[in-house]
């Protein structure tokens, strides 16, 4: 993924998760922020998908608990 795409994903993902963007990057995951909660999970989930207009399996929500889980699953489908 590219950089400036990292750095607005990394944006969306404060939003969803109401936390500071300085918190977010690559090592950022549902242990190391505490609002990211199972409902915001959802929101951010449901951000994503909106975005960048996909679907995700079950099994992708269940693995995205982290930022660079998130970037593995968008690069899948063809986001860079």
């Amino acid at each position: 993924m590219q950089e400036q795409s990292k750095q607005e994903l990394f944006k969306l993902i404060a939003q969803h998760l109401r936390c500071n963007i300085k918190m977010i990057d690559t090592g950022a995951s549902v242990d190391t922020i505490g609002t990211w909660t199972s409902m915001n999970h959802v929101l951010l989930v449901q951000a994503l998908e909106d975005q960048f207009n996909i679907r995700f399996n079950e099994d992708q929500m269940v693995e995205m608990m982290d930022v660079q889980s998130i970037i593995n699953v968008l690069e899948e489908y063809g986001v860079s």
